[in-house]
């Protein structure tokens, strides 16, 4: 099965130079082929593509010439350089830990290489302490996989999936996390993403509810870490993405009512459980367990 990592370039990208070093060290990791996708007419880009050519001429990584900073244009340019098996994405501003390719991979092995299946790995947040320390000269951070408290955000969709990464929600969608994720390349070449919800940062979740309503299947690789930077905005930059997105995304699917719960979620006024008793799933497994526990 050929293996493709893809590495959207974001704006920002003093984490790129890491990202290719621990894809280039990856542990017990099969042989993949990774493509970075984005506007390499940038200066800064060309030299890091000089660089890694000539300190690592044996990690063969293709960059793709996309001139956007729209993750989902980024995203289906990649999808349609390759030409089949297994697609790992790992946003170009967050730094594999050492076993990422090779977690990603088992998951889709044990699940038998199911085509509608598509695993979340867990993102983690470095503080500027843990980063300095993490990206610092000699550093083994990312080599030995340390692992953190994962943010809150990201726990709460956790809580959608068992040990095992496995879920009977009806709201799995909402967990779709575009930075750390993996399917086969017919699911993400069905499906694809949305150029126009792209500029507003929630064309993932869009895809995902796409892809659910196509009986796909969600699983959560607890093991399958990436990291960066907690880069900190502007008051009012993610809740102005946020209502502009989900906006778009009430007006794309206008009887759906699951729509109309994403942005009041990503803001933080309705709970994943009161999502999931709207939406009509009260025996969930994991509600059932959070109340035997309450």
């Amino acid at each position: 099965m050929d293996i493709h990592v893809i590495v959207p370039i974001p704006e920002e990208i003093q984490a790129l130079p890491h990202v290719l070093e621990m894809l280039h060290s990856q542990k017990e990791a099969p042989a993949f082929h990774t493509i970075l996708v984005g506007n390499c007419e940038r200066a800064e880009l060309h030299s890091m593509m000089v660089h890694q050519q000539d300190h690592n001429p044996e990690f063969s990584a293709k960059w793709l010439h996309v001139p956007t900073a729209n993750p989902a244009k980024l995203r289906n340019a990649a999808v349609s350089a390759c030409e089949g098996g297994l697609l790992i994405f790992n946003e170009g501003n967050r730094i594999p830990g050492s076993d990422f390719v090779q977690e990603h991979v088992i998951f889709h092995q044990q699940s038998g290489n199911m085509e509608n299946l598509l695993v979340m790995g867990t993102p983690q947040e470095l503080d500027t302490a843990l980063w300095k320390k993490a990206v610092a000269p000699g550093s083994a951070f990312f080599r030995d996989q340390e692992e953190m408290r994962v943010s809150l955000f990201i726990r709460k969709l956790m809580q959608l999936y068992n040990r095992e990464g496995m879920t009977d929600s009806f709201i799995p969608w909402i967990s779709t996390f575009g930075g750390n994720m993996s399917g086969s390349h017919e699911l993400f070449r069905r499906h694809g993403f949305d150029e126009q919800l792209g500029e507003w940062g929630l064309e993932n979740i869009d895809f995902g509810y796409r892809l659910f309503q196509d009986a796909g299947v969600f699983k959560w690789n607890r093991k399958a870490f990436n990291y960066a930077f907690e880069d900190k905005k502007e008051t009012g930059y993610y809740e102005n993405r946020i209502l502009r997105g989900s906006y778009l995304l009430e007006i794309k699917f206008r009887n759906s009512k699951a729509m109309q719960v994403v942005g009041p979620f990503l803001l933080g006024e309705l709970t994943l459980e009161a999502i999931e008793y709207q939406i009509g799933n009260t025996r969930a497994k994991w509600l059932l367990t959070r109340e035997a526990h309450s």
